[in-house]
């Protein structure tokens, strides 16, 4: 499964490189990147040897959380379009849930009832990367990048709930104890470096000679799985606002001085010639 995945990233790459015009016009213009951006994640997490994690419910599925983060750039304006290179920070938040039923006491007789599986967490990262845009018409680009991940930190909580029924029915604990809840843990994963790929569309919107908005639809996801000891993947659907800053400020250009009149041509009188010039009496 990932020599495939590769093998399309592979082939995708080659295909957009291949896309380019080989005459394209060189450009040397530069951009400074500052780009925010709000989304939501889709996660897909197969737990079975986290530590103590309950056993009927390694496979959690689709998970989904809030992401945001931040990307500093620099741009370079070519024929085609632009090459980027980047930095930037990345937070996902994650949460996993699964039901299934079990033996509880309810009012202290056996019976049924819902529980579930709950596993939330987040995960920050910092990223190195580089990317493409290609002009698809005069302002709307198509953007296409790799980055390298460098995950910060990884934490997560997980439990289960008693939920249904709603207000009463209880878990009978080992020792003899009751609750609503049970097996509630707290750890950090064990996540190696990983690569992402990113896809999007931008549009430019000129706010002045040197300064653009370029609002940015985004799609990023994990090429691998980012973590050692389970497989953990995520798809990060995006909203950037980017500011792109020309960085070609050329210097003003020197006012030169007037050239002194000559003597012999100072005008002596204002009077009209009929040409609309003025009349120079000479010595």
């Amino acid at each position: 499964m990932a020599k495939r995945l590769r093998r399309r990233m592979c082939c995708g790459w080659l295909f957009l490189l291949a896309c380019f015009p080989s005459n394209a016009q060189s450009d040397t213009s530069w951009y400074f990147v500052l780009r925010p951006e709000l989304g939501y994640t889709f996660s897909s997490m197969n737990v079975p040897r986290i530590p103590n994690t309950v056993s009927c419910c390694g496979d959690l599925g689709l998970g989904t959380g809030e992401a945001y983060g931040a990307t500093l750039g620099l741009q370079k304006s070519v024929g085609w379009g632009f090459l980027e290179f980047n930095i930037g920070y990345r937070y996902d938040a994650f949460s996993f849930e699964r039901r299934e039923s079990v033996p509880i006491s309810i009012d202290g007789t056996e019976g049924r009832g819902t529980v579930a599986f709950v596993l939330d967490g987040s995960l920050s990262s910092f990223e190195i990367g580089a990317g493409i845009s290609v002009k698809i018409v005069e302002r709307l680009r198509f953007t296409a990048g790799l980055d390298g991940v460098f995950t910060n930190n990884a934490a997560y909580v997980q439990e289960e709930r008693l939920i249904e029924p709603a207000d009463r029915g209880v878990f009978v604990n080992e020792d003899g104890t009751t609750s609503r809840t049970r097996n509630t843990y707290r750890s950090q994963f064990f996540i190696q470096y990983g690569m992402r790929s990113m896809f999007g569309i931008a549009y430019e919107i000129p706010l002045s000679q040197s300064v653009r908005l370029v609002p940015v639809l985004s799609w990023r996801v994990d090429i691998l799985s980012i973590a050692d000891d389970f497989f953990f993947r995520r798809d990060r659907f995006a909203l950037g606002l980017g500011f792109e800053f020309s960085l070609d400020g050329k210097p003003a250009r020197k006012t030169r001085p007037p050239e002194p009149i000559p003597a012999d041509n100072v005008p002596t009188s204002d009077e009209d010639d009929g040409s609309g010039g003025v009349i120079f009496k000479e010595d």
